[in-house]
């Protein structure tokens, strides 16, 4: 029996929007900009609870400030215990969800209303699980099948008898970590009437970011929600080996922006000077937080914070005027590329996990959006090259302090449509494969050059992965194999 290696990519999609560069502070008829400064020393300290729903309801109608979404980052790719999948994200033991799950026998491949399970030895499908609703993502369990769509939380045993149900009330985000579902919505919502729910709200106040959203904690050994929370005016969510983090969005003492940054389970607030901070942006070391920030006046900062989030050391001023167009953490570096005119990558030693140091920056042309370790010594990233197509671009690590751009493929893909979904990118040792509109694109990755280049023709909706030395590829009806040396 083949070990199955199935990898997928993590991607950052990033968003440059026009920024307003104008002053933000008070004008006429606002509130002078020493109240403001008083009020955010009380304001941000820690997170609130017991709003009334007349309250909540009348921040509905609250116009902030445009103040534009200028970074945005995809969700990262997450791993579950019991599928031979690895990803190129970090953080081991999590698991976003796909249209396929692998073991080590067996292939589940979501197809119209049904599972379909295909011998992995023989690629003979064996069975159609049927279905009630139109599945979009699946996961495997020991012997349970988890499956989302159409708003429905639905898990099956192997033979696909019926363990759980539920209808959601608004779209998923799913990960898995264990034998734990972590499921988070977030939603617009006009009016609340029921008071003892709206008192269980927890928000920072000027939240800038006006919508509601819930976190709950599933058990898949119990079949039963362990924990289920609300949060309101929440820019983004993290799930990461140890600890969940929420962040706001509010104002600054001088009415810029910064994050106000919370562990899930308590109150207590740390800000974070700039914003961008995401999923991407952010990871674990042990019990330290390693994230980065952006301010548009003093460039990227670089935020260590311990476990109870105070700072425990902080880079700032790189790359003033820039934004940030991808972040990775490996185990010894960290990386973080911006972009404006010319695009620095910056790398940072992680020797000391409670004080990076920074080390190596290359420039070079071009607009980054995705930045992957191939190996130790070889990175590669994506994004917009000259007349705004998909470029391929080989950094040689070998010597962090001197980083070296070794190579350069342009795709006949437009880098400013390119779908940034990091389920596009799978990656198998110096094997690369990037979905493209109408192709795919294998790339072969030896010594810092591109050694290789295959196109193969896209019909439907594919679905792909590594095994050995192979990738299977399942255009309509049945699985093909390519072999990776021919």
């Amino acid at each position: 029996m083949r070990r199955v290696l199935l990898s997928m990519g993590a991607i950052v999609l990033t968003i440059a929007c026009n920024w307003d560069k104008e002053d933000r502070l008070c004008k006429d008829g606002d509130q002078p900009v020493n109240i403001i400064m008083e009020r955010s020393k009380t304001l941000y300290s820690e997170a609130l609870t017991g709003m009334s729903c007349e309250e909540f309801n009348s921040r509905q109608t609250f116009e902030a400030p445009d103040w534009g979404s200028c970074i945005t980052t995809f969700s990262p790719g997450e791993l579950a215990s019991t599928q031979t999948i690895y990803t190129n994200d970090p953080i081991d033991g999590i698991l976003s969800g796909d249209t396929i799950a692998v073991d080590q026998s067996y292939i589940y491949s979501l197809v119209s209303r049904s599972v379909e399970i295909t011998e992995l030895e023989s690629l003979e499908v064996k069975v159609h699980l049927p279905l009630p609703i139109s599945p979009q993502k699946i996961f495997l369990y020991k012997d349970k099948i988890v499956v989302y769509g159409e708003r429905t939380l639905y898990i099956t045993n192997l033979l696909g008898e019926l363990l759980f149900k539920e209808e959601m009330d608004g779209d998923q985000e799913i990960s898995l970590k264990g034998e734990y579902l972590f499921l988070r919505s977030t939603k617009y919502i006009d009016e609340l009437s029921d008071e003892e729910f709206c008192e269980k709200i927890i928000y920072a106040n000027d939240a800038r970011y006006s919508a509601l959203t819930s976190v709950r904690e599933f058990s898949l050994e119990e079949l039963i929600y362990l924990s289920e929370e609300h949060y309101y005016g929440a820019r983004f969510y993290h799930l990461d080996k140890k600890r969940q983090y929420l962040g706001f969005e509010v104002p600054s003492e001088k009415g810029e922006r910064q994050t106000a940054l919370m562990k899930k389970g308590s109150l207590e607030l740390s800000l974070i000077e700039g914003v961008g901070v995401e999923s991407l942006t952010m990871r674990e070391y042990g019990e330290y937080l390693h994230l980065f920030s952006w301010d548009w006046k003093g460039g990227s900062s670089y935020y260590v914070l311990n476990s109870d989030l105070q700072v425990s050391s902080r880079i700032e001023g790189i790359a003033p005027g820039e934004f940030i167009g991808a972040a990775r953490f490996t185990p010894d570096f960290s990386y973080i590329m911006t972009y404006l005119n010319v695009d620095p990558l910056f790398v940072f030693d992680l020797k000391d996990h409670s004080g990076p140091e920074l080390i190596g920056e290359l420039k070079f042309p071009g607009t980054p959006r995705f930045l992957h370790e191939v190996d130790t010594d070889t990175l590669i990233s994506l994004g917009v090259g000259e007349n705004n197509q998909l470029t391929l671009s080989v950094f040689s690590v070998e010597n962090p302090a001197v980083p070296l751009r070794t190579d350069v493929l342009t795709l006949d893909e437009n880098g400013i449509r390119f779908d940034y979904d990091y389920k596009n990118f799978i990656f198998h040792n110096e094997n690369i494969l990037i979905k493209g509109e109408y192709e795919y694109y294998l790339v072969w990755i030896k010594d810092h050059k591109i050694e290789k280049l295959q196109r193969i023709p896209i019909y439907g909706n594919p679905r792909t992965f590594f095994v050995d030395d192979e990738l299977l590829l399942k255009d309509g009806r049945e699985w093909e194999s390519i072999k990776l040396n021919d």
